[in-house]
């Protein structure tokens, strides 16, 4: 699918929201302190205090990862829509939202990352779920090998859990975005439908006035 390029006007835009935006908005950051403050207390939970330098050092080197996977995901998603990094999460609020923008140019490049957000999320399921159950088992036969009975039988117990609950969210969240996408598909051409009747019947017009 072609990229879309935004207008000056989309641009100047863009770089005054870029400036006024707050480090601590920055999303990479979010995510990566996200994902840090769940390890680094999970950690402790079952590790107790004396744990905290490796919690802190796991909590660190993961959250180094994570920001460097959304930086970079970020900078493909914007290649790929031909928006702006700074435009993204204007879009994903519409995405999450579940809203239609009113302007032909937003409907399109929000349509095309809503195929691009199914397509990755139904890609994700090949090697997250299995990796999750993998992670886990692995802590939970650790712990036991450790003789910590009860801390693997929580482990396991907690991993099941999370497991089946996140294949019950994966598949709700496929089908509301399968949804959003076909709406947003229907606009789409309706609108490209009435352009089309309009630039016909400019053209008519014109030819029968001459």
């Amino acid at each position: 699918m072609a990229e879309f390029a935004p207008s000056r006007a989309r641009r100047t835009t863009t770089a005054s929201a870029r400036k006024r935006q707050p480090w601590w908005r920055q999303r990479w950051l979010q995510a990566s302190l996200g994902v840090a403050v769940v390890y680094a207390a999970s950690r402790l939970a079952f590790d107790g205090l004396s744990a905290w330098p490796f919690a802190v050092g796991g909590a660190a080197a993961l959250a180094v990862v994570v920001a460097v996977a959304r930086f970079r995901q970020d900078r493909h998603d914007s290649r790929s829509l031909g928006v702006p990094p700074a435009e993204l999460p204007r879009l994903e609020r519409y995405l999450r939202r579940r809203s239609v923008p009113e302007t032909p140019a937003d409907r399109q490049a929000l349509l095309h990352m809503a195929r691009l957000r199914e397509r990755r999320t139904r890609r994700a399921r090949v090697w997250a779920f299995p990796l999750m159950a993998a992670l886990w088992l692995a802590l939970g036969v650790l712990f036991l090998v450790l003789g910590r009975v009860a801390a693997s039988v929580g482990f396991l117990a907690a991993g099941a859990l999370v497991l089946l609950v996140a294949v019950g969210l994966h598949r709700w969240e496929l089908r509301r975005m399968a949804a959003f996408r076909e709406e947003l598909e229907a606009g789409v051409r309706s609108a490209d439908g009435e352009a089309t009747g309009s630039a016909n019947g400019t053209g008519r017009r014109t030819g029968g006035g001459a």
